[in-house]
C-alpha cells in the first residue's frame, strides 16, 4: 500500500474515532441534569476543557515537530479520550463522588481532543511531500464527520438500551479498541529526515522572521477564533436546544442530529477539493456565509423535518474547518513548521476560541437568564464578524497556491 494511502486510511479511522466524542459531552449534560447535577456547574466544565484542550494542543505541536512520534501522539490522544468516557460513566453508577469523576473526566477529555487535528493532518501532508493534500484533507474529514453522525447514534442506541451507566461505559470500549488499530496501521509511518544546515534557523526564528507568514497565521486563527466561539457554544447546547423543542424526547434528538450530521460526510472532501482548486481564502469565505445564511433560517423555523434539512445543509458547510482552515495552512506555511503552524491555528483559534465562546454562552444562559434561542441569535454574530475578518488575510495567501517542500 502506498505511503499516501496508508497515512489517508489510518488517519481518518482517527479521525471517525476522535470526533466521535463531538456531541457526547452535548448529551451528558442533559443527562446530568436529570440526575441532579447542574448546568452551570456541566457548562463551566465545558469552558475549562475546552480551554484546556487548546492550550495543550500548543505543546502537542511542539512535540510533533521535535520527535517525530505523530503515530504515538495520534493513537495516545484517542486512548486518552476512552479513558475520559469511562470516568464521565461513573456518575450514573453512583453518586458518590459524582462532581469529582464529572470533573475530572472533562479535563482527562480535553487533553485527549487536544491531540488528532493537528496531528492527522500532519501526518497525510508528510505522507506525500511536495503535493497539495487539501483534497485528502477533506476525505480524511469526511470520516470525521461520519464518526460524529454514526457514533452519536451509536452512543444513543447503547444508552437507550442498556442504561446510562452501561450505555457510556461501553461506548468507552470503542475508543479503546481503535486506539489500538490505529497504532498498530501508523506506527511505520515517520516525517522524512531531512538534513538541515548548521546555520539554517529554528522554527521559532522561521515563523516570527517571516512577517508575511505569521501574519497569514495571525489573521486566520482570529477569524476562526470568533467562527469556533459560534460554532463550539452551539454544538454543545443544540442537544438540550433540540431536546426542549422536541418535547423533551432523547430518542428524536439522537436521531435529528445523526442524520443532519452525515451531510459533512460529502462536505469535507468537497470542500476539500475546492481549496485545492480554487484556495483556501475561497473555501473559507463560501463556508462561513453558507453556515451563516442556513442558520438564521433554521432558528426561524420550528417544524421538526424542516429543521432537520435546513440543519443539514448547515452542517454540511459548517463542520468543515479540517480541510479548509488546515488545507490553507498546507498551501501558504513551510513544512518545517507545519505542525506549530497547525496547532496555533487549531489550538487557539478552534480550540480556545470555542473555550472562549463557551464561557460567554455560559454568562448569557446561567447568569443574564436568556434563553437558548436568542442566544442562539446573538451567536450568529461571531460567526459573521468571522467571515469579515477573513477578508483581512493577506493578499498573497488568497490565490491558489501549491505548496513544494524542499
Amino acid at each position: 500500500m502506498k505511503s499516501e494511502v496508508k497515512a489517508l486510511v489510518f488517519t481518518s479511522l482517527g479521525h471517525f474515532a476522535n470526533d466521535g466524542t463531538f456531541l457526547l459531552y452535548s448529551a451528558l449534560i442533559v443527562f446530568y441534569s436529570d440526575i441532579g447535577i447542574p448546568i452551570y456547574y456541566t457548562g463551566t466544565l465545558a469552558v475549562a476543557y475546552t480551554f484546556l484542550g487548546g492550550v495543550f494542543a500548543l505543546y502537542v505541536g511542539k512535540i510533533s515537530d521535535r520527535l517525530n512520534r505523530d503515530p504515538e501522539l495520534m493513537s495516545g490522544g484517542i486512548l486518552i479520550m476512552g479513558i475520559s468516557v469511562f470516568l464521565l460513566s461513573l456518575p450514573f453508577y453512583s453518586t458518590y463522588g459524582e462532581y469529582y469523576f464529572i470533573a475530572i473526566g472533562a479535563i482527562v477529555l480535553g487533553i485527549g481532543q487536544a491531540f488528532y487535528h493537528p496531528i492527522g493532518a500532519n501526518i497525510i501532508r508528510f505522507s506525500k511531500p511536495g503535493r497539495d493534500m487539501s483534497d485528502y484533507l477533506g476525505i480524511n474529514g469526511s470520516f470525521g464527520s461520519l464518526g460524529r453522525s454514526l457514533l452519536i447514534l451509536v452512543f444513543g442506541a447503547l444508552v437507550l438500551s442498556t442504561g446510562r451507566f452501561h450505555g457510556t461505559a461501553l461506548y468507552a470500549t470503542i475508543f479503546l479498541v481503535l486506539s489500538g488499530i490505529i497504532y498498530s496501521g501508523t506506527h511505520k509511518i515517520r516525517k522524512p529526515i531531512k538534513k538541515v544546515p548548521s546555520k539554517t534557523a529554528t522554527m521559532k526564528d522561521q515563523l516570527e522572521g517571516n512577517s508575511a507568514v505569521w501574519g497569514f497565521i495571525g489573521i486566520l486563527t482570529s477569524s476562526f477564533f470568533l467562527r469556533s466561539m459560534f460554532l463550539v457554544s452551539i454544538s454543545t447546547y443544540i442537544f438540550k436546544y433540540l431536546n426542549s423543542i422536541d418535547g423533551n424526547s432523547s430518542a428524536l434528538t439522537f436521531i435529528f442530529l445523526g442524520v443532519s450530521l452525515i451531510t459533512p460526510v460529502i462536505g469535507q472532501p468537497f470542500f476539500g477539493y475546492l481549496t485545492r482548486k480554487k484556495g483556501g481564502f475561497y473555501t473559507v469565505v463560501l463556508t462561513g456565509v453558507i453556515s451563516f445564511v442556513t442558520f438564521i433560517t433554521f432558528l426561524s423555523t420550528n417544524l421538526y423535518y424542516i429543521d432537520l434539512a435546513i440543519y443539514s445543509i448547515y452542517a454540511f458547510a459548517a463542520y468543515t474547518g479540517f480541510p479548509t482552515l488546515l488545507g490553507f495552512i498546507s498551501q501558504n506555511v513551510p513544512s518545517s513548521v507545519s505542525a506549530r503552524a497547525n496547532t496555533i491555528a487549531w489550538g487557539l483559534g478552534n480550540t480556545v476560541g470555542g473555550g472562549a465562546g463557551l464561557a460567554v454562552f455560559l454568562l448569557f444562559y446561567e447568569i443574564l437568564r436568556q434563553n437558548l434561542h436568542t442566544i442562539f441569535a446573538e451567536f450568529s454574530l461571531f460567526l459573521l464578524a468571522s467571515i469579515v475578518i477573513a477578508f483581512l488575510i493577506p493578499s498573497y495567501s488568497k490565490k491558489v497556491k501549491h505548496e513544494s517542500d524542499v
